[in-house]
């Protein structure tokens, strides 16, 4: 699928980015003003039924560019649906309902399904990637900032700009990981010396009237893992997420014409007569 590196991106952000909630202090022992805001931000985002969102991502990563715009659709309790053009005009069709996943892509006309033994954790089913309240935990490891309020299609809203502390972000991940499997040998801890060197902002604008996030942004900067003799590669990204037509109705249904999903990942064939013989030199 042409999404990988933004999904990758997404996934690894959502584990190691803070929420807030439950603390009076930041990484920078900051005011809890901006934290008691985005607190009801959590609270308010959870009662949203459906909602639409443009999501724009742009990646860089050993030189090559990526630029990915989707559209997403959710309606609660569990249905979701996405849509993703790149700059190759290559689209992927996904859909959820329950533990019941549809793709189509480019390459196929038809969808293909498959059911998830376990609940599925991603995409996220509520407004505000960056604050959901499961990762409340890593409130202390941002410095939020409160900017002047500015509109988001025709609503006025909070605004906060936040800095993530990697190292106080990799130094509980390491605390973690050595409950989890002991101690940390010599390749682990300078993978995670290069983890601190990652860069990450949070943008957030959050609506004054009732608390719901309205549009969100992450810039981050980190580097690819790389072995001692090999040059250092970085992957530079830029996500943008406005949301809006909350609690409208919205039907997302399941494609009447879905296969299995090993129908999907087969390589398409090619028929044997639209096939010219290579002539091989003697």
């Amino acid at each position: 699928m042409k999404m990988h590196i933004c999904v990758l991106l997404v996934l690894i952000t959502m584990m190691i980015l803070p929420s807030a909630g439950c603390s009076e202090e930041g990484a920078s022992g900051q005011a809890a003003g901006p934290l008691s805001i985005i607190e009801k931000a959590i609270d308010a985002n959870s009662t949203v039924e459906s909602y639409r969102a443009v999501f724009e991502s742009a990646s860089t990563f050993r030189g090559k560019a990526e630029n990915n715009v989707s559209h997403i659709e959710f309606l609660s309790p569990d249905r979701y649906r996405q849509t993703s053009t790149n700059e190759e005009d290559s689209t992927d069709e996904y859909i959820r309902i329950g533990n019941t996943q549809y793709s189509r892509d480019s390459d196929h006309s038809f969808w293909a399904f498959r059911e998830e033994e376990s609940e599925i954790e991603f995409p996220p089913q509520r407004p505000g990637l960056f604050i959901r309240s499961e990762f409340s935990d890593y409130v202390d490891k941002v410095n939020w900032e409160e900017l002047a309020n500015e509109n988001i299609d025709g609503t006025d809203c909070f605004h906060f700009v936040g800095e993530v502390d990697m190292n106080l972000a990799v130094d509980d991940m390491i605390v973690e990981i050595e409950e989890d499997q002991g101690e940390l040998d010599a390749e682990q801890l300078r993978y995670m010396d290069q983890m601190r060197r990652a860069e990450q902002t949070i943008v957030l604008w959050i609506g004054t009237d009732d608390y719901i996030v309205r549009q969100e942004r992450s810039v981050s900067r980190s580097l690819d893992p790389f072995r001692a003799d090999e040059e250092e590669r970085w992957f530079d990204a830029t996500m943008l997420i406005r949301y809006y037509d909350f609690n409208a109705p919205i039907p997302i249904e399941a494609p009447a014409d879905a296969r299995t999903w090993d129908d999907l990942m087969a390589p398409t064939l090619v028929p044997e007569e639209t096939i010219t013989p290579k002539l091989i030199a003697e």
